[in-house]
């Protein structure tokens, strides 16, 4: 067994015999099966790990920020959501409601663990999902001195170790982030960092030597560079020095630039600021020509899926941006050329890492790009998979200055190629053979003739819900509809690219009954949306609901993809409502919704109804009632016992003109007759609600004209629940 010692902190390591051996047998069987589940998303059969491993001299090397997976608390009120994604969070000492909070997107929510080592644990499936992917190490970004007491210095040696306990092979390179701790010209908290970290077997060398990065390099001069390395060298300790610079052309005082002061001292270069758009990036063809011409041996392209921030983005137009990367990293660089993920977890500016936002589209994306990488040959497609990718919002639209202080900045182009930015929905296909791409939304719509291979179509972003077809020999092959929907009515403005696939996501085709009574849907929350004070409707007719006290809005895991949440403690004045319309006054109606109650159900879950209630579901004593309201008299029915509490429920009401009807998964519990002679509410404007005094959450309200029986009804289940094979709570 191998001991050393880290900071005051004396860390165990395990040999590779007994208990080491074992664990990682273990993890290299959970590997197995982790590859064995991703190939069936993928449009090709991706080769294993060992096989990709055998080309090692091109890593892809993940860049690795401070957050982590989860912080093992209920994702509708963790860290993420109270303070990250909330639009009206704080940080510490941080307010971020004047830009509309720190994060558009986070990392998929994953369940609570009861291990007293439950980050350790998290980190170790991090690090198995890369490696599935395809990854070879990450490049772990040090935001903080060694043997810091702050989680961050801990958090990145929990990955350090998750990454040998997961994978002994999958490698780390150590990098300094020059623009928070190391931002001060202290050569000595470099050379503690090496000391500190250099024991980890997992630790990157070349040639016996610890490679060491360091993000934002250019930040400080050549002499201190040759001190810093002087100083280890002094130490006793070997590094191979890759920075990583933020713009290497830019000149110094000498009217040279950073890096022509200062290639002798690289044994490799990064840098994270060639590709932040997609115009950017295709100028950046010829830059691993550039800096070997000037002495630099090994150079590392960045690969980028888009870079968003609260102030500030680069347009990554769709998927472009991404292609454009893998294209420059796999056409030109050598044989020893590494590619690094700008950025694996940096959920405020870019990750790759599956996300509620982006969800595991860019994540398959690079596992095909990451194969054709190393092999040098283009994978084979062997399935059908669509991806699509848009903004939940057009360019146009206005914010509430009263909530925000100024719109955030979309930059497109470059000095050599300006460009305006990219306002648009795509649909990205890797067919097999020859097929037709549809796109509609709203109004709009587009065809495009495809080959077999990869083709990328768009069209322009339009309001209401994108949706997505593969048609062949006159048939349609795939049909998807996109889980957000395109809206202009915002508080703030939201830049970031959502995306989706068709491998992990419904094929309606197989929901035809379903699909047919969409010509009678009123109102869809789908409670998809990562971000922002609205539960966008899905139906198309534009029936929005908009948090009355909106920094309290929670998105989280829901029955498939995201659901809202009504957090404790709700008061009653915690409630989504629609503006009042015309259309959602309904004699006779069907309400169908995904309940997960916290504890006993209590609170209205949905009611309609102007400056009265016409109807309402409510709960009493833990047990479902629905309630009409004709004229003055009130018809309540009454479900005949409690609602199961903490797992998701369907419920579905209607009204008919003589009954009403309560279901629960699928079965009708109540009903009870409507008194002959009773009125119907009168004409006017109504309004939907749903959550006043209401814990848990909702997920997919579907609000139909008319009555549905109940084999309808058990199509609306059907297609609104877990996926084939997965279980209710799922995220996306």
């Amino acid at each position: 067994m191998m001991t050393f010692q880290l900071g005051k902190r004396r860390v165990v390591r395990w040999a590779v015999r007994g208990g080491a051996a074992a664990w990682c047998l273990a993890a290299a069987a959970a590997l197995a099966a982790e590859e064995q589940g991703l190939d069936r998303y993928l449009p090709f059969d991706k080769p294993s790990v060992e096989a990709l491993r055998r080309h090692d001299n091109r890593l892809v090397l993940g860049h690795h920020h401070i957050f982590p997976p989860g912080f093992n608390e209920v994702d509708w009120n963790d860290y993420y959501t109270r303070n990250w994604v909330n639009p009206r969070g704080t940080e510490g000492a941080h307010d971020h409601a004047p830009y509309g909070g720190y994060m558009r997107q986070r990392p998929v929510p994953i369940p609570v663990r009861e291990a007293e080592n439950w980050k350790f644990l998290n980190n170790v499936d991090d690090v198995k999902l890369a490696v599935a992917m395809g990854l070879d190490g990450f490049i772990v970004n040090l935001v903080s001195p060694a043997g810091d007491a702050h989680w961050r210095w801990k958090q990145a040696v929990s990955v350090i170790e998750a990454a040998y306990a997961a994978d002994p092979e999958f490698k780390i390179i150590v990098g300094a982030d020059c623009v928070c701790a190391y931002r001060e010209p202290d050569a000595g908290m470099l050379v503690d960092l090496v000391k500190a970290l250099q024991a980890f077997p997992n630790i990157l060398r070349l040639d016996g030597k610890l490679v060491l990065s360091a993000w934002g390099a250019q930040r400080h001069p050549g002499a201190y560079w040759r001190e810093v390395l002087d100083a280890i060298r002094g130490a006793g300790l070997e590094v191979a020095f890759i920075p990583c610079t933020h713009g290497f052309w830019i000149e110094t005082d000498n009217g040279k630039t950073w890096l022509e002061n200062n290639a002798g001292l690289c044994d490799g270069l990064m840098d994270s600021a060639v590709s932040c758009s997609y115009e950017q990036a295709r100028d950046c063809h010829g830059t691993a020509e550039h800096v070997k011409a000037l002495g630099i041996d090994r150079w590392v392209e960045t690969i980028r899926a888009q870079d968003l921030r609260h102030s500030v983005s680069w347009d990554a137009a769709n998927t472009r941006l991404l292609r454009e990367t893998w294209d420059i990293a796999i056409r030109e660089l050598g044989p020893r050329d590494w590619a690094q993920l700008f950025t694996w977890n940096d959920f405020k500016e870019s990750a790759i890492r599956p996300a509620t936002g982006s969800q595991y589209a860019f994540y398959d994306l690079c596992a095909y790009y990451i194969t054709w990488f190393k092999t040098g040959t283009q994978p084979d497609i062997t399935r059908d998979v669509l991806y699509y990718c848009h903004r939940t919002q057009s360019l146009g639209a206005e914010i509430d200055p009263t909530w925000k202080d100024a719109p955030s900045r979309v930059i497109s182009g470059s000095s050599r190629r300006p460009a305006q930015p990219f306002d648009e929905i795509e649909l990205l296909a890797f067919l097999t053979a020859p097929g037709e791409l549809q796109i509609s939304v709203g109004a709009a719509a587009g065809r495009r003739a495809a080959e077999a291979g990869i083709t990328s179509f768009t069209i322009p972003v339009a309001e209401g819900t994108p949706e997505f077809k593969l048609v062949r020999d006159g048939s349609t092959a795939i049909h998807m509809r996109s889980k957000w929907t395109v809206s202009n009515e915002i508080i703030y403005d939201n830049h970031l690219y959502y995306a989706g696939s068709s491998t992990r996501e419904r094929n309606l085709l197989r929901h035809p009954a379903a699909e047919a009574l969409r010509e009678r849907l009123v109102v869809e929350w789908h409670g998809n949306e990562t971000y922002g004070v609205y539960a966008r409707d899905g139906s198309g007719h534009g029936h929005h609901a908009r948090f009355t006290r909106f920094s309290d809005i929670r998105h989280a895991a829901g029955v498939h993809g995201n659901a809202v949440w009504f957090a404790p403690p709700n008061d009653g004045a915690r409630y989504i409502c629609t503006a009042p319309a015309p259309a959602l006054h309904l004699p006779e109606f069907t309400a169908c919704l995904w309940v997960h109650a916290l504890g006993s159900v209590k609170g209205r879950l949905l009611e309609g109804g102007a400056v009265r209630t016409d109807w309402l579901l409510d709960a009493a004593d833990g047990a479902l009632r629905f309630r009409v309201v004709d004229g003055t008299s009130a018809v309540t029915v009454t479900a005949p016992g409690p609602l199961p509490a903490d797992r998701w429920s369907h419920v579905a009401v209607s009204r008919g003109a003589s009954e009403l009807r309560l279901y629960i998964d699928g079965r009708r519990v109540a009903s009870g007759a409507v008194p002959a002679g009773a009125r119907p509410p009168p004409p006017g404007p109504r309004r939907l609600m749903a959550g006043a005094g209401y814990e848990g959450a909702l997920d997919e309200v579907h609000l139909y004209r008319g009555v549905l029986d109940e084999a309808a009804i058990g199509a609306v289940r059907d297609a609104t629940g877990p996926l084939p094979g997965g279980q209710a709570g799922q995220p996306l």
